[in-house]
């Protein structure tokens, strides 16, 4: 039986005062999946106690997409009528809204699935394309989707793209995902979206699993070895296997966006990972998880990841795996930065320390060179070693990456 454990700078689950002005911490204890009722109520009677005002906590819950999700688990474990009327309208409106989306991204990928299995063409739907297949979440318009992720053979791109098109989607020119011609440009990991016009619906076509090193830690070849069978309404469809869709969530809540050193981890990703875990709890080898991130120096990382979705989320913490001092700070870190970007609109009554602020831009700053040499300037190989520093200097001294950082 895996038993909590939470790590040495976590605070007490039923600490009042510490969910009162932490609202990070307590929007994720209202989001966890491992919450109970009771639990949720305490939450719920925390956010009201907060001078009656939900608007700065609502706002900060619609920045990181989270609003169509609390509504779902406040339905879920009757607790609707407990909150504000005001409250619960907003959440109910931005959840039916969610519903109305999510069904129109469904219609769109099922007709896609159908055209492509008529040509036995094999797609892999990932991050929220996923669950649709398996049902993650509670309800329907509970996880936010920006777009529509498929991993397709490189052989098949071509064909895929012209059904989009037959369909009526249209490129989204983006000179950033153009490739140079250079052995750097195995740093990407999907051609140009597709927006399907008059509807919300953008498709991307993945041939690489993840961005950048993300995708070293999780490669095309080892996604298509790790799979498992699907059906969507009928037509037959694949997901990664548990353990592999826990790792694509992790790299892609730590890497792309620089978001593991900038130290502000999104909870639409984070919440997925809790998701993910509790339900495929005694499928996850959470042994080879760890493993996979070794080859590419990512286990505090990843250790770091864990500890902050066990703090947020009162998640247990996996038997099979020790952590040291290094990743618990890392993770610290992470709660910290995450928690001075909720105060910044006004959630709580105390803002961060000077001292904090400056060690995460500080960080953020002398780590920054690292990532673009393993992520933007990556080649392999000792020979590539001046297309790499070559790269590194054009993305050093260009405006556009500079208003990036």
């Amino acid at each position: 039986m895996t038993k909590k454990k939470e790590a040495w700078w976590a605070p007490r689950a039923g600490d009042r005062t510490i969910l009162k002005n932490d609202p990070f911490l307590l929007l994720g204890r209202l989001l966890s999946p491992w919450s109970t009722t009771e639990q949720i109520a305490k939450a719920v009677t925390v956010a009201g106690e907060k001078g009656g005002d939900w608007e700065p906590f609502l706002t900060y819950a619609l920045r990181q997409w989270c609003t169509p999700f609390l509504y779902e688990q406040f339905q879920s474990h009757d607790l609707v009528d407990s909150l504000p009327s005001a409250v619960r309208d907003t959440l109910k409106q931005h959840c039916l809204t969610n519903r109305v989306r999510n069904t129109v991204f469904r219609k769109v990928l099922l007709s896609l699935l159908r055209q492509c299995n008529a040509k036995n063409i094999e797609i892999v739907l990932l991050k929220g394309a996923a669950t649709f297949t398996d049902n993650l979440y509670q309800g329907a318009g509970a996880r936010a989707m920006l777009d529509i992720d498929l991993l397709v053979k490189q052989d098949n791109i071509d064909e895929v793209r012209k059904m989009l098109a037959e369909q009526g989607f249209e490129e989204i020119l983006d000179p950033g995902k153009l490739p140079d011609g250079l052995p750097t440009d195995e740093r990407h990991a999907h051609i140009n979206g597709y927006r399907k016009p008059g509807t919300p619906v953008i498709v991307e076509l993945h041939y690489n699993v993840a961005y950048g090193q993300g995708g070293r830690i999780v490669s095309a070849m080892q996604a298509w070895q790790h799979l498992d069978h699907m059906e969507l309404d009928g037509e037959k469809t694949f997901i990664l296997s548990p353990t592999w869709r826990l790792l694509h969530n992790t790299v892609h809540g730590l890497i792309p966006s620089c978001d593991y050193i900038r130290g502000e981890i999104r909870f639409l990703h984070l919440l997925e990972f809790a998701c993910l875990a509790k339900r495929y709890w005694h499928e996850i080898d959470w042994r080879m998880w760890l493993r996979a991130a070794k080859p590419e120096g990512a286990e505090t990382a990843f250790l770091a990841y864990l500890h902050l979705a066990c703090k947020v989320y009162d998640m247990p913490w996996p038997r099979v795996l020790t952590s040291t001092t290094l990743p618990r700070l890392h993770g610290t870190r992470l709660f910290w930065a995450s928690s001075c970007a909720a105060r910044q609109v006004g959630c709580c009554l105390s803002g961060c320390s000077w001292f904090r602020v400056l060690w995460l831009r500080l960080y953020y700053y002398l780590k920054l060179p690292v990532w673009v040499w393993e992520n933007i300037c990556y080649a392999p190989g000792i020979d590539n070693l001046p297309v790499r520093i070559r790269m590194l200097l054009k993305k050093t001294l260009s405006s556009r990456s500079r208003k990036k950082i």
